[in-house]
């Protein structure tokens, strides 16, 4: 623990608070920038402290992966192209997972730990999960080839529907300074010196964000925008981008019944935000929280 929080005030120290997303730890190693993924598996949480429920979550999303059929692409050059035409198709895609730390919140106060201490935590928890193996399956011998010729020693891998080979590269842990989850997206699918991901960008990269309800409900808030106007979220809609939104305890008839509107009409009912288009709702899933005895963060501190 010790080690690793030396680690973390290390990184800290030279972490800028101008930078949006900024990665401070990666297990097992930082993602080559010159390998480009195929899916970022993002994880937004106050991590205080990391649980089994943040575990099962992210269990449950690689596991969906695996039924999601999806063309691979590879960059040429490791350079991104507009065209998919110009792109080599290959035997193997990559995913990643990035644990997201706000140092900012719309709403929430600021949590009990210091950000140093929960990014020790979030490093413990990545590392146990990289360690036992929870979240992903033996990789095949070519999928053991692509990482070694990628730079990296990644033996795990999964199996998506289509036949195609997905495997996880690592677990990046990072700190976001905007409030705003529309924000962070929009940072991590535009091209920058500052962004870890630019290399990824393009027609074959995908974000699948986990998010609770109640960070939904702020999503598609009006007052977080100008003029209430959600049309801004399209960005986040588009291409093959997913939100997972995890039910929490309560009323799980009145979540369900929330997210469902948004892929009604007005006329039928539907989700009445202005702006808000009916086709994004198709892209918004609710899945079961984990429903361990004191594993919510509050229960276990």
């Amino acid at each position: 623990m010790m080690t690793t929080l030396s680690q973390i005030q290390s990184s800290l120290k030279a972490y800028t608070s101008t930078t949006p997303i900024k990665i401070i730890h990666s297990i097992p190693h930082p993602h080559p920038p010159h390998h480009p993924i195929s899916t970022l598996l993002i994880l937004d949480s106050s991590f205080n402290p990391p649980t089994r429920a943040h575990a099962y979550l992210l269990q449950q999303a690689i596991t969906r992966l695996q039924s999601q059929p999806k063309p691979v692409a590879a960059h040429p050059n490791g350079s991104p192209s507009s065209s998919s035409s110009s792109r080599v198709t290959t035997g193997a895609a990559t995913g990643r997972i990035l644990l997201l730390l706000s140092t900012k919140n719309a709403d929430k106060p600021s949590a009990p730990a210091s950000t140093e201490h929960r990014l020790s935590m979030m490093a413990l928890f990545a590392q146990d999960l990289w360690d036992d193996g929870s979240l992903v399956s033996s990789a095949s011998t070519s999928t053991a080839d692509d990482a070694a010729t990628a730079g990296t020693s990644i033996t795990d891998s999964i199996t998506t529907a289509a036949g195609v080979t997905t495997y996880i590269s690592g677990i990046d842990i990072a700190l976001a300074t905007q409030p705003r989850f529309l924000e962070k997206s929009l940072f991590l699918s535009t091209p920058s010196d500052e962004n870890p991901y630019s290399a990824s960008l393009g027609d074959s990269f995908v974000q699948w964000h986990i998010l609770g309800f109640d960070t939904l409900v702020r999503l598609v808030d009006g007052k977080y925008y100008d003029g209430g106007d959600l049309s801004g979220l399209a960005p986040l809609f588009d291409g093959g981008n997913r939100v997972w939104i995890v039910r929490r305890g309560g009323d799980e008839k009145k979540q369900a019944e929330f997210v469902g509107r948004l892929s009604l009409s007005r006329a039928k009912g539907g989700f009445d935000g202005l702006g808000w288009n009916v086709e994004w709702g198709s892209k918004v899933e609710l899945v079961d929280g984990f429903d361990g005895v004191r594993d919510r963060e509050g229960q276990v501190r």
